[in-house]
């Protein structure tokens, strides 16, 4: 493993090139195949795409709901005290 990798983790990898540097190899296919190791939210996001998107979707309705009814209780206690000397 490369120590430019510990460096560059978060950069992804966007080209690859090869070089075949020898006049006797003749190339007639290749593949590639990339495997990642995902651990943590993107494991989760990866795997279980339905359960993550209503997860987070709920958990984004709660604090919307959590915002909006604290600034209503706020718009409410400042009504409450406007009539009062």
């Amino acid at each position: 493993m490369s120590i430019l990798f510990f460096f560059f983790q978060n950069c992804p990898v966007t080209d690859i090139e090869v070089q075949i540097l020898s006049r006797r190899v003749e190339l007639y296919s290749a593949k590639l195949g990339i495997h990642a190791h995902l651990t943590g939210l993107r494991y989760l996001m990866y795997y279980w795409p339905i359960t993550s998107a209503f997860v987070g979707v709920c958990c984004n309705l709660f604090f919307i709901f959590f915002i909006v009814s604290l600034s209503w209780w706020r718009l409410s206690q400042s009504e409450n005290f406007k009539g009062k000397p």
